[in-house]
């Protein structure tokens, strides 16, 4: 399998692995600033940093888990959490409506050419065969994990066609343990 297979994929999978480390550095570097702006602004402040964390995490150029510490760090454990939940689920549909619409069918054709790449999909995603609530429980997991890469894993269940309910589901359940943690994190930094 050769990366043009994939389409636009292909490119996109680079981009998210890759342009959100170098966010992150760029966000830690000015966390102080951005956080004080943030704080001295309230509402509008939080606002802001919604809309920020949607937008950037939507369009691969920050990680959760950087976002996240901002939130808490500029608005405390409680509303830092919140508002980078919400945020993180917004921004997984940008990722989604983006990679969806870049996908088309190249990543389901390559999957449908592999046996063994067909019956993952198959096992992960079911069809007919497996309820909505499997696919939920999947997407879950896949999103646990504070490793887990949230652009790659936006584009690649997208590309793999995971119903939109179920991701939305499945990326809140698993993204709020791990974003409030972050945030708690970030809210205790002096």
């Amino acid at each position: 399998v050769t990366l043009a297979q994939f389409g636009p994929v292909g490119p996109l999978a680079l981009i998210a692995s890759f342009l959100p480390v170098a966010g992150s550095i760029a966000l830690f570097a000015r966390m102080g600033v951005i956080a004080g702006w943030l704080r001295e602004h309230a509402g509008a402040g939080v606002a802001a940093y919604m809309a920020g964390f949607i937008l950037c995490t939507g369009f691969a150029l920050l990680p959760t888990y950087a976002s996240s510490a901002l939130g808490g760090y500029a608005f405390g454990a409680v509303t830092g959490s919140l508002a980078a939940i919400v945020s993180c689920v917004l921004g997984a549909s940008i990722g989604y409506v983006i990679a969806r619409r870049a996908s088309r069918d190249h990543v389901l054709k390559v999957i449908a050419s592999r046996p063994q790449w067909a019956a993952i999909h198959q096992a992960l995603l079911g069809g007919e065969s497996r309820s909505w609530i499997r696919t939920v429980i999947t997407v879950t997991l896949l999103r646990l994990p504070f490793n887990s890469p949230f652009a790659v894993m936006n584009l690649m269940m997208a590309s793999t066609r995971v119903p939109w309910s179920a991701y939305l589901l499945g990326t809140l359940l698993g993204m709020a343990p791990r974003t409030a943690i972050v945030a708690y994190i970030g809210a205790t930094v002096h």
